[in-house]
């Protein structure tokens, strides 16, 4: 092997569980659009971020940089911390996104290192213009080194006040937790519905919200700001209990996501299970705006006439039928 062919990795995730950084890494499609919103939202709370473009030139990675370890768990809290905030502006980065962290786990794994992640500035993708650190504009720093010599390392206590801060406020994660699941991420802040209070939306919402019912029920987002589709997607989404099981028990997560969603995200709505369409109304008309529901749901065709139930019903099929 050439040493053009030498990837050089690192695994963030130290013996003692802490790490001295945090990488996002975004591989959509639409991977500029996400990283960039991302970064912009760690500029605006005051945490150095760095964005470089992958080794493929198809997805890139958000660097925060610790100035001394901090808990692994911590970092990832933040991470999530800021992709909820993110979200409020762009719902299109998915939940996905929260699996996508680099350490991958709270704690070492039984018998494992953690995650290996390649490091930036190798040098066969480098040639190709990869594997660099780039600016707003998506362009290539000119020196390198001098960038990464003047991005500033964020302190650990100033990294845990965010999370605490987030956690207060239920915007770590934000969706609802297992319900039968102890291990969530904050389990003493459950109620008994395992709901919150609707926060209000600082951007204006319609007067009135249409709501199709149909296979699912399908909110027009047309008229609705980012922050109100992600609050509506989050209402069909959950912590994975499977996740945190494998993590307390300190079992590999790969292939358990951390939050499973039932939502889906079309052109022109957001489409939701048919459960949620109480927690949808509930939700809108919380927000000061109504809601305009049309039934578009088949009703069928009528047996005909000459069909006739055949079986024979049990006792408390009976109790129940005659009540």
């Amino acid at each position: 092997m050439s040493d053009s062919d030498f990837v050089a990795g690192v695994y963030p995730l130290l013996p003692d569980g802490t790490c001295w950084f945090l990488a996002v890494d975004f591989d959509k499609e639409c991977w500029e659009a996400d990283a960039s919103a991302f970064v912009e939202t760690c500029h605006a709370k005051g945490i150095p971020a760095a964005l470089e473009r992958s080794r493929s030139g198809n997805g890139g990675h958000v660097w925060i940089f610790f100035s001394e370890p901090i808990a692994a768990r911590t970092a990832r809290q933040l991470g999530a911390a800021i992709l909820t905030e993110t979200m409020e502006r762009r719902p299109e980065i998915g939940f996905e996104s929260y699996d996508r962290f680099f350490p991958s786990q709270d704690t070492m794994p039984t018998g494992g290192f953690g995650n290996l992640i390649a490091l930036p500035l190798q040098r066969r993708a480098r040639e190709g213009g990869n594997s660099v650190f780039i600016d707003k504009e998506l362009r290539p720093y000119d020196d390198q080194w001098a960038f990464l010599s003047s991005l500033r390392r964020f302190s650990a206590d100033t990294a845990t006040r965010i999370v605490a801060e987030a956690e207060a406020r239920g915007r770590v994660l934000a969706v609802r937790m297992p319900v039968e699941d102890e291990d969530a991420d904050e389990p003493w802040r459950m109620t008994p519905s395992r709901r919150r209070e609707p926060a209000q939306i600082d951007d204006p919402l319609p007067k009135k919200i249409s709501i199709v019912l149909a296979d699912q029920i399908y909110v027009d987002r047309t008229t609705l700001p980012p922050a109100m589709t992600a609050r509506l997607i989050r209402l069909a989404a959950f912590q994975n209990p499977e996740f945190y099981r494998a993590q307390s028990m300190r079992l590999p997560t790969f292939d358990k996501p951390r939050i499973i969603s039932c939502a889906e995200l079309h052109a022109r709505h957001v489409g939701l299970p048919r459960g949620c369409l109480d927690e949808t109304v509930d939700l809108i008309r919380a927000l000061g705006s109504e809601v305009e529901l049309l039934d578009h749901r088949s009703p069928g065709a009528p047996l005909p006439d000459d069909v006739s139930f055949q079986g024979a019903l049990r006792g408390p099929q009976i109790e129940a039928f005659d009540k």
